[in-house]
């Protein structure tokens, strides 16, 4: 209790609602057994979140790999694969252009929603705008619950404070302009611009991309931001080899 009641840096700007509330209600009261029961859970979503966080930084520690060593990963395949060498180049160059447009793609919607939401905040509280929306951006990344890590706290603030029409404003800015216009049409028009700008040159539909990566989080968790397209871009590579094979 008094470690609530005196949060550190940089949760202290929760500290005024969280002293109002309970000033409403005895603390001491509680039974002690629903204290632990929420505790308990709040610590397994926070556990939930920690893994979810820590497979996306060894994502994009893959992928960083994947750019160095790609084209030692796709000599030592030409190698190994019975295929003649065009073939593997289709296999080869599906699978790294769906992955780099993936990856950009990302990159796009996590810098877009930060920035968006740091500017919504800035014009209409006092929030620190900069802190939050740049932890928003980097939140933006984690796979199902994204934004929403930073974003929820600042709306139960507003909640605690009976600013409910302001906390509604908040969501619905969220799930309309960050979840819908961002995440999901400007990326995928992104990814379509990077793809005629940069000339990838992959065979899946943008759209298709974005269900693949969705299917593969709901499998595969974290991972399956890279896992998902990749499958369905070697499914399409073999079908497309297939096919010329057959020509």
């Amino acid at each position: 209790v008094a470690y609530i009641k005196n949060l550190p840096e940089p949760f202290d700007v929760f500290q005024e609602s969280i002293n109002a509330l309970l000033g409403e209600f005895n603390i001491y009261n509680i039974d002690m057994n629903v204290i632990k029961s929420i505790l308990n859970k709040a610590a397994g979503v926070f556990l939930k979140i920690n893994s979810i966080v820590y497979q996306f930084f060894f994502i994009l520690f893959f992928y960083f790999l994947f750019n160095i060593y790609g084209y030692r990963l796709f000599i030592l395949i030409t190698r190994l694969l019975p295929m003649v060498k065009k073939f593997k180049r289709i296999l080869y160059n599906e699978t790294s252009n769906t992955i780099s447009s993936v990856f950009f793609g990302t990159l796009f919607s996590m810098v877009m929603q930060g920035l968006a939401f740091g500017v919504f905040l800035f014009f209409t509280t006092d929030y620190d705008a900069f802190y939050l929306g740049l932890t928003a951006g980097f939140a933006s990344a984690i796979p199902v619950i994204g934004a929403y890590v930073v974003i929820l706290p600042v709306v139960i603030v507003e909640i605690l404070n009976q600013n409910y029409i302001f906390a509604s404003v908040i969501m619905l800015f969220s799930m309309i302009v960050m979840s819908v216009v961002i995440d999901n049409l400007l990326r995928l028009v992104f990814m379509n611009y990077l793809n005629k700008k940069f000339s990838l040159n992959y065979k899946l539909n943008e759209l298709f991309i974005l269900l693949a990566m969705l299917a593969g989080i709901g499998v595969f968790g974290g991972w399956g931001i890279i896992i998902g397209p990749a499958v369905i871009s070697l499914c399409v590579a073999f079908i497309t080899i297939y096919l010329k094979s057959k020509a």
